[in-house]
Formats: C-alpha cells, sequence, structure tokens
C-alpha cells in the first residue's frame, strides 16, 4: 500500500491505535469519534470507540457502541460479536441473541471462522 492509498479514516484509525498502544484512551476515542464522523459505515471505528470505553470500564457505553455498529457499519459480524462478549460480562440475556445475529450475517471465511471461534469459546 502506498502513501496515497492511505484514507483519511485509515489515518485516524492508526493514530488511534497508537494512542490505545500508549494508554491514552481518552485521546483514542476523540480519533475514533472523528473516524466515525468521516465514515459511520466504517465497523473499525466502532469496534475501536467500544474498545476504548471497555478500557474506562464503561460497558453499557461500549455494549451501545457496538449495537450502533452493527446497525451502521457496512459489515457488522464483530460489533455484534463484541457486543455478544459484553452482553456477556453484564449477564445480559441478549448475548446469545447476538451471537445468532453474528452468525446469520458471517458472509465471508474469515466472518464465519470468528463466529465459530466465539461459539466454541463459550461453550468451555
Amino acid at each position: 500500500m502506498s502513501t496515497h492509498d492511505v484514507t483519511p479514516c485509515d489515518a485516524l484509525y492508526a493514530a488511534g491505535h497508537y494512542m490505545l498502544e500508549r494508554s491514552r484512551v481518552e485521546d483514542a476515542a476523540v480519533l475514533f469519534r472523528t473516524m466515525l464522523l468521516a465514515d459511520a459505515a466504517d465497523e473499525r471505528g466502532w469496534l475501536a470507540l467500544g474498545a476504548c470505553h471497555e478500557q474506562l470500564e464503561q460497558l453499557v457505553m461500549a455494549e451501545e457502541l457496538y449495537a450502533a455498529g452493527a446497525q451502521m457499519a457496512r459489515t457488522k459480524v464483530r460489533c455484534l460479536l463484541a457486543a455478544a462478549r459484553v452482553f456477556s460480562q453484564l449477564d445480559d440475556d441478549r448475548a446469545d441473541e447476538a451471537l445468532e445475529q453474528a452468525e446469520r450475517f458471517a458472509r465471508t471465511d474469515e466472518e464465519v471462522e470468528l463466529v465459530e471461534r466465539e461459539l466454541s469459546r463459550r461453550k468451555s
């Protein structure tokens, strides 16, 4: 990939992860919010912003972001899986429903594998 192939969202995503790696969660969250303003259909922004709120132990907010991502993003399987994991942490019955939705929306081999991995992790 040349520098001409890098989109503004790619740059914001990379900068946000740079901040997360340095435990600058609030700064990362600002970058991911900006990324979502630029392209609300980019699932990476929803996942990354949700992860920021998980790190801040704001699980309800994280789940709401993952749910929003599942509605807005071009692809939604990862957001649904993240929501299922948060629901499980919150002992919320909606975890199974989110997993079932992820299974229904999985189109690529990678997405199918992610869902299968999550299902087997939950069974063990």
